[in-house]
């Protein structure tokens, strides 16, 4: 490729053309997927390797998304289950849309089936995605996520502590999914030294494990706290995270009123149709879910519309910018 890579002396956004500054990200999804879906779904050569179907259905889905006022979307899970840099290098050049890649592994499973490595190697990879290129080329990566299930495994100590060594080299913010394990989360982030306001705590909608005061402990203690399951409702949702829009949008309300507005994601998580949440699976799932329907369910709430700035723009462009 021509990569025409832009290079930023101050603090910036990486995309998959280079940095740009933050205040060019404007309204940004900050969990949105390439693909997944339950156990196996790897497996699936439709998913995971029919790349013109989920250009398809990415490209649709971010015109969508910038007719709303979408600028930036940040795609996860990164490492776990490959960069397609020049997949998405085309739909940035064909929408306009600002896209992030992220490093990271998404769980114990993705980290053992992929590298089989431990805390050095991971913690040197994710390193060098992020201050030097991805698989070889200049693009480099803008986020770090990691997902965990509940430290049963070495496997997944090692995903959550490599990444924590990342962050604190790079000064990249650290998104992680599992608010069930807030606990030994924050063991490790004592252990490295590593500062509460540079950690997005995911999945804090998971239905299976929702709980407000923890949030705002979470909060209190200085951490980012992640509503970023919107769309995917019990009314037509099978899957056990489900919960209504209006329950998360009460969350957020209180979170506000508890004086942590600026601490606060919101985003769909959205899946380039593979899953539960992919595109088409139902009307509310969508990357401009945030901008289709929940911006209303916020202002029924008496959110005014410069707090909903803050949660759209002002919140991501400051967790993003290193």
């Amino acid at each position: 490729w021509n990569l025409n890579i832009r290079r930023c002396e101050v603090p910036g956004i990486n995309t998959v053309f280079g940095p740009i500054h933050p205040e060019q990200a404007g309204i940004s999804g900050i969990f949105e997927h390439i693909s997944w879906g339950l156990p196996g779904w790897i497996n699936n050569s439709v998913a995971c390797k029919n790349l013109p179907l989920i250009f398809s259905k990415w490209h649709k889905e971010l015109v969508r998304y910038k007719s709303m006022g979408g600028r930036t979307v940040i795609v996860q899970p990164g490492a776990a289950i490959g960069h397609q840099l020049e997949l998405f290098r085309l739909l940035s050049r064909a929408t306009g849309i600002n896209i992030v890649l992220s490093t990271g592994f998404d769980s114990s499973t993705s980290v053992s089936a992929n590298t089989n490595a431990d805390t050095d190697y991971l913690t040197e990879l994710y390193v060098t995605e992020l201050a030097e290129g991805i698989a070889g080329t200049k693009v480099r990566a803008g986020a770090l996520r990691v997902d965990w299930g509940r430290y049963e495994t070495k496997e997944e100590e090692i995903t959550l502590r490599s990444a924590v060594r990342a962050a604190r080299k790079t000064g990249c913010t650290l998104m992680v999914g599992g608010a069930h394990a807030v606990t030994k989360l924050a063991d490790v982030l004592k252990q490295e030294n590593l500062s509460p306001d540079r950690v997005v705590v995911g999945h804090c909608d998971d239905a299976t494990t929702l709980n407000l005061e923890r949030d705002k402990e979470l909060c209190r203690r200085g951490f980012n706290v992640a509503y970023d399951r919107i769309g995917t409702e019990p009314t037509w949702s099978a899957m056990p995270w489900a919960i209504s829009d209006f329950v998360r949008a009460d969350m957020v309300s209180a979170l506000i009123a508890d004086g942590f507005l600026k601490q606060v994601i919101v985003a769909a998580g959205t899946v380039a149709g593979q899953g539960d949440r992919g595109f088409g699976t139902h009307p509310g799932v969508s990357a401009a879910g945030p901008l289709l329907h929940f911006i209303g369910k916020l202002h029924s709430k008496r959110i005014k519309d410069d707090q909903i700035n803050t949660l759209l723009v002002e919140n991501p462009k400051r967790v993003l910018a290193f």
